[in-house]
């Protein structure tokens, strides 16, 4: 237990590619952080990367990713990569998931036939993976998925239609998962479908609602109204949440409630028309609630007001610390140009400890992990590490290409677009 000899190596390395010139900028800093390193990637935070207690960046993936990166429990992390996506009714979404360590080495990729989209967890540790993905039947980002770790394999399945009849379909993208997580020990899910302003958990198996989280009166009059949690106290509910968890933490120290965090955007993203009872505050919260499942009722026991961040972003408690983070993905008003903005709290006092700017919007940012001695070890394949499929092309018939179009659209009315190496033409028709 005592040091004997010590050696002090220094190792050059190259210079940041200039994308991340400035990437991080400390606003406020106590010197320490729950989070030994911070990962920042998605959306315009192309190159994702790690900064310190001190904003200065200490790792990169030298790849450029636009799509999600999802920690696992063995200190490695799912990759949405942009090599294939699956066109849609809104936007392509990437089909091929690469399992890889902080190194950059891929042990296996993931078939996602529907493409991915926003979340992937697992159910356990080194457990099946939950994979938010689209049904692509007129709709998109509504679709769950459970993929079995071992063979790629779909085992269980919900699209969101299932649950909430298709009179509420009034969109292509109506419901907008975001998150998911799993509860074993009740078999339940709590997802977040940010277009219906609102949290639910329901049994994976049986798909049958336990209860909803949202203003009562998104519900009222409909047949869902009986699984909306009643409200104790006065709060202000969320608006187009991100990041909508069940944690283990008791924190309201009742043992007959559960816990849920989460990211309220407070903002009305692309709505045709708004609200009547939103309150239009240009500011985001860090939110908790405390559910007592057997009653029926929820309390908001903490809110804490961040920057407005208007999509994306995250909320993230960390027990050990008793911290609270905010990872403020798209900034709206920011000054001097800033698009992203993090923060580290204390939960108790709601102290800020940290804060860094971000030169770029992000789809998210959390804590990275890293286990040397499986970085150290050498890399080794499964035989089969390639899993799951793909939708096979559809078979056409040669004629249907040779046949005289009907009407020829004004090349001005036309519009073109590449999104993720995909290209929409689009045009207004009006009837």
């Amino acid at each position: 237990g005592k040091v004997t000899d010590s050696q002090e190596i220094t190792i050059t390395t190259d210079e940041l590619p200039d994308k991340l010139d400035d990437a991080v900028k400390p606003v406020k800093t106590s010197g320490g952080s729950a989070f030994e390193l911070t990962m920042v990637y998605g959306q315009r935070t192309t190159f994702p990367f790690a900064y310190d207690c001190m904003g200065d960046i200490r790792w990169y993936m030298s790849g450029e990713f636009t799509s999600g990166i999802y920690m696992r429990s063995n200190s490695r992390m799912i990759v949405a990569s942009n090599e294939a996506f699956m066109p849609s009714q809104d936007k392509p979404q990437t089909t091929n998931l690469y399992e890889m360590d902080y190194l950059g080495r891929a042990y296996t990729m993931y078939y996602v036939a529907g493409g991915n989209h926003h979340e992937v967890i697992e159910k356990e540790p080194d457990g099946n993976l939950l994979v938010l993905t689209s049904s692509l039947e007129g709709h998109i980002e509504d679709k769950i998925q459970e993929i079995d770790r071992q063979t790629g394999e779909v085992v269980n399945e919900l699209i969101m239609e299932d649950i909430f009849s298709g009179k509420y379909e009034d969109r292509v993208d109506w419901t907008h998962l975001n998150t998911v997580s799993y509860q074993p020990e009740t078999d339940t899910i709590v997802i977040s479908p940010r277009n219906l302003e609102s949290v639910v958990k329901l049994n994976w198996t049986t798909k049958e609602i336990q209860w909803i989280l949202c203003d009562p009166r998104f519900w009222e009059g409909t047949e869902y109204e009986k699984y909306v949690l009643q409200p104790e106290g006065d709060f202000v509910y969320q608006f187009q949440q991100h990041t909508a968890y069940q944690i283990d933490t008791d924190l309201d120290g009742d043992d007959q409630t559960i816990e849920i965090t989460m990211f309220d955007n407070h903002f009305l993203w692309r709505r045709k028309k708004d609200i009547d009872y939103y309150d239009k505050t240009e500011e985001s919260y860090l939110l908790v609630y405390s559910v007592n499942e057997a009653e029926g009722t929820v309390k908001q026991i903490k809110k804490i007001p961040t920057v407005w961040s208007k999509i994306t972003s995250a909320a993230i408690y960390e027990a050990d610390s008793n911290h609270f983070f905010g990872m403020c993905g798209h900034v709206a008003n920011a000054e001097n140009g800033w698009k992203g903005m993090t923060y580290e709290f204390d939960y108790d006092t709601e102290k800020v400890l940290n804060q860094y700017c971000l030169k770029k919007t992000f789809y998210r940012a959390e804590e990275m992990r890293i286990d040397y001695n499986d970085l150290a070890s050498p890399m080794e394949l499964d035989e089969n590490y390639i899993k799951g499929e793909l939708w096979q092309p559809v078979k056409t018939w040669k004629w249907l290409w040779n046949k005289k179009p009907d009407q020829v659209l004004p090349a001005d009315t036309l519009t073109y677009n590449i999104t993720g190496k995909v290209l929409y033409i689009g045009t207004v028709s009006y009837t």
